[in-house]
């Protein structure tokens, strides 16, 4: 090939910056999703991420992999509260039992929050995902987002408790016999007679 043809070659060759970027959060989007096998022969998802944010990084590319080990409970529960994040919640994998083409394909074009590390890698810098998280109004389903950033219900409060009845009246004394004698007594001579 002629020095020429690599010249060429060089001048149309997009520059992407591919170092590190700080640790902080950062909003992103998938750019792309593929499954692969790990080193350790476990299913995983890689993921390329773009940062959406305004300032400096926007458009920088932070990549990381979703490791599926079924052996762990823990990080099982760790990947699916990841895929949670992205709106891939345990009813799509109990309903839908996708392949991982599918998860990688679901994946794409979904926004969330990534806390993002700088670590090394083989003695170059690189970063790592320690967390992803829902965007409330990204691509996540709204329900997904709303549930992930409501706080808990308050308690419901306790019954009132239920009002004790007023005692019922005492019934009035009865008259003495005597007295019922005289009022007739009365009642008779106050009656005009005829």
């Amino acid at each position: 090939m002629a020095t020429q043809s690599w010249n060429a070659l060089l001048d149309s060759a997009e520059d992407t910056d591919y170092s590190p970027i700080p640790a902080n959060d950062y909003t992103v989007i998938v750019k792309s999703s593929e499954p692969k096998t790990s080193s350790s022969g476990k299913d995983m998802y890689k993921v390329t991420f773009e940062v959406t944010d305004a300032g400096p990084y926007k458009g920088r590319l932070v990549f990381t992999q979703f490791v599926i080990s079924p052996e762990n409970p823990t990080a099982l529960g760790i990947f699916f509260r990841q895929m949670a994040a992205f709106g891939l919640t345990s009813e799509y994998f109990k309903t839908a039992a996708p392949s991982g083409e599918e998860v990688c394909r679901k994946l794409v074009g979904r926004t969330v929050r990534i806390k993002v590390t700088e670590g090394e890698y083989q003695g170059r810098p690189k970063n790592d995902v320690k967390s992803v998280s829902p965007v409330a109004g990204g691509s996540v389903p709204p329900a997904v987002a709303a549930a992930a950033a409501a706080p808990a219900p308050a308690p419901a409060p306790a019954p009132a408790p239920a009002p004790v009845p007023a005692p019922a009246p005492a019934p009035a004394p009865a008259p003495a016999p005597e007295a019922v004698a005289s009022a007739a007594e009365e009642a008779a001579a106050s009656e005009p007679s005829f």
